[in-house]
């Protein structure tokens, strides 16, 4: 035997005892996302949280609980509005939302779509309506109230028009904003029970189109003069 054998007990030639370590070429070293030992390593990316924020006035924000990324990728604006109702007694009819100071008029569109992920916060606008408001109406509903003020809201513009010194251009004006206010009109659906909101829709719709009519009307007659 040679020296390294007399001082190691074995030969140069021998493998090397079990308890060293031997490298694995062909072997893949663990990654961080499937090895146990990774689990909670800082390496291993956060998981996003799965709920949605939404702030009233000046109050603290509430998160929405969302159950799953599936829950997630199905959720409508409409959705969060039903929820905010609930939450800060603003009817839908006079509630609006806004993300990144952009607001959300789709009310069918997801919130995936529209880039608003999990852990964003949404700004709801909108007057709560107290209970006393709701007790004065034969339905008693706060939605009802909601949707008599989004009427009112509707019908400033219109009411605001004045065709005694009409000109031609005051009066396609005049024209555009009578028509915005119908369809804006025509998108409230107003329920059975919602009595007060029906009559004052309907007035509302009648005015308008009178209102459309007085209108056209004048155009007609300075289109009449120009001949």
């Amino acid at each position: 035997m040679g020296l390294f054998s007399d001082i190691f007990g074995t030969n140069q030639n021998s493998s090397p005892p079990p308890h060293r370590y031997q490298p694995q070429h062909n072997a893949s070293p663990p990654t961080p996302h499937k090895d146990p030992k990774y689990q909670n390593s800082p390496s291993r990316p956060p998981q996003r949280p799965l709920y949605i924020s939404v702030r009233w006035g000046r109050n603290e924000p509430v998160d929405l609980p969302l159950a799953s990324v599936q829950q997630y990728r199905q959720c409508t604006v409409h959705d969060i509005k039903l929820h905010c109702k609930a939450l800060f007694h603003i009817p839908l009819a006079t509630m609006t939302l806004k993300y990144n100071n952009g607001f959300l008029r789709d009310d069918q569109a997801t919130l995936e779509s529209l880039g608003i992920l999990p852990g964003s916060e949404l700004v709801v606008l909108g007057d709560q309506v107290l209970e006393e408001q709701a007790q004065q109406l034969a339905s008693g509903n706060e939605e009802e109230v909601g949707q008599i003020t989004r009427i009112r809201q509707i019908m400033k513009d219109p009411l605001a028009i004045n065709l005694d010194t009409a000109t031609e251009e005051s009066l396609a004006v005049a024209s555009e904003i009578i028509m915005r206010a119908l369809l804006a009109l025509d998108g409230i659906e107003c329920a059975h029970s919602f009595t007060t909101a029906r009559q004052e829709r309907r007035q509302a719709v009648q005015f308008c189109q009178s209102l459309l009519d007085r209108v056209d009307a004048l155009k007609y007659q300075q289109q009449q003069q120009k001949l």
